[in-house]
This record gives C-alpha cells, sequence and structure tokens, in this order.
C-alpha cells in the first residue's frame, strides 16, 4: 500500500471514511443552546462546572434543570468529552 495513512476518503484508506465522519459538522450541541439562554454570571458558572472533573454530570444536569433547562445526560457527557459539534 502506497497510500499515506490519514490521508482520507476514497484514499484507499480503510480509516478514511472515519476520519472524514469526525470533521463533519453536526447538528448544534444543545450545552452551546442552552449557554446562549444564560446571563454572563451563569454561563460562567456552567463553564468552570463542565471543566471540574469533580462536578459530575448529573449535577449540572440537576443544575441546569433548576435553572429551566433540561438537557438529556447524553448531551452533556458527549460536550464534556468534546464529542459534539462544538469540538468540531
Amino acid at each position: 500500500m502506497s497510500e499515506k495513512a490519514g490521508s482520507g476518503k476514497g484514499s484507499g484508506n480503510p480509516l478514511g471514511e472515519f476520519l472524514a465522519a469526525m470533521h463533519k459538522p453536526g447538528p448544534r450541541c444543545g450545552v452551546s443552546a442552552i449557554r446562549e439562554t444564560l446571563p454572563p454570571e451563569r454561563q460562567a458558572a456552567l463553564d468552570a462546572a463542565l471543566a471540574t472533573p469533580t462536578i459530575t454530570t448529573t449535577a449540572i444536569r440537576v443544575v441546569l434543570k433548576s435553572w429551566g433547562s433540561d438537557l438529556a445526560l447524553s448531551t452533556l457527557l458527549r460536550h464534556r468529552k468534546a464529542e459534539c459539534a462544538c469540538s468540531r
């Protein structure tokens, strides 16, 4: 095989389709959509909580729900693992 690894879809790379899919924009991240509706002080608090590994995703979900935003736990987990549209 003379093709470079990671050279993309159609190049003979067996991972090309997977690599290309990583860079396709997906639907808007629910976390970023909710974040935009929050006042600045709550945006900062949410950002800090998301960046703090000792704060559980369930705790973040509970607080967001108390603020009037009901996100699925899976949406928050995907965002925290940088697997959402925000990281693309």
